[in-house]
């Protein structure tokens, strides 16, 4: 891999064990108000796409014990956000399946562009609970 691949790779593992660790310490307001997002805005073009991060995110997450949908929507914003690519993260619930024995699915997914990066292709059975964006203030 080039070494520009290889950085992600190491700096995607860093954020994803870092959100795992806060939303198992910190209460999830800090998530929600904005902690874990708003950033300086890059100073250096983007020299990563939106879906080369969101499989960084993908891979890193392997290594990470527990790292949810939720987990991993959190640290590909964080890092989109970074790199000046504006996101938008959705937590939504859904009627579990019958033989399931539980009464809600809740599922995090991130889109970028209109386009579903991270949370898979079946988002629209869940009801939008909370939709946080992530581009830079």
């Amino acid at each position: 891999l080039p070494y520009s691949r290889q950085w992600l790779l190491l700096r995607s593992f860093a954020v994803v064990a870092a959100v795992r660790l806060t939303l198992l310490l910190l209460p999830f307001r800090f998530w929600k108000a904005g902690f874990l997002i708003r950033r300086k805005a890059p100073s250096a073009p983007q020299e990563h796409s939106a879906s080369e991060i969101a499989s960084a995110v993908t891979m890193a997450s392997s290594c990470v014990p527990n790292a949810t949908c939720l987990v991993q929507a959190i640290a590909a914003q964080f890092i989109l956000a970074r790199a000046g690519h504006p996101s938008r993260l959705h937590i939504g619930v859904a009627p579990s399946e019958p033989n399931a024995g539980l009464s809600l699915d809740a599922h995090a997914w991130l889109e970028c562009g209109g386009q579903v990066l991270l949370g898979g292709p079946c988002t629209d059975r869940y009801r939008r609970l909370l939709t946080r964006d992530g581009s830079l203030e």
